[in-house]
């Protein structure tokens, strides 16, 4: 199995590929992983392209690639750690000349045992800049109207 290095390159790398292959008549590109030589993608995406999704918090190559690559990104942690990554995609964004603001930015989320806790956590996480949840988790029937209500009242 390859190491963490080697598989970001790799994802770097492919996205590069993808990323051209939904753009372009004929695409080239040569790295170290991937290369490819006047290869057609053929119907093209009527949109132009794809949505891309990068989930990951590392912050020096998982949101370097959303800034370069991505349409959205997915991050973990409590509201302060949230902010914090979102702070550093946007110093990435800033360096690669890339408008911060056209990343969809949302954070995982567990409602946990106690949901009168749950809509105050998502609360803290859109106000960290979270534009939305991937929620984790089994819930009971009853507990999924809880869980979505706070969801859509949170993030209409």
């Amino acid at each position: 199995f390859p190491s963490t290095g080697e598989r970001m390159d790799r994802l770097d790398e492919a996205l590069s590929v993808c990323k051209s292959l939904m753009t372009n008549e004929q695409s080239t590109f040569a790295g170290r992983h991937y290369s490819v030589t006047d290869a057609y993608n053929s119907p093209r995406p009527i949109r132009g392209s794809i949505p891309v999704l990068v989930g990951g918090g590392g912050e020096k190559r998982t949101l370097d690639i959303v800034a370069r690559h991505a349409d959205a990104c997915n991050v973990f942690g409590d509201a302060q750690t949230v902010h914090h990554k979102f702070a550093v995609l946007r110093e990435h964004c800033e360096r690669v000349g890339r408008d911060y603001d056209e990343i969809t930015r949302t954070a995982f989320v567990s409602p946990g045992k106690d949901l009168a806790k749950f809509e105050p956590l998502l609360q803290e996480l859109a106000e960290a800049g979270a534009q939305g949840v991937v929620v984790l988790g089994m819930l009971e029937a009853d507990a999924l109207q809880e869980v979505g209500a706070a969801l859509l009242r949170v993030f209409p």
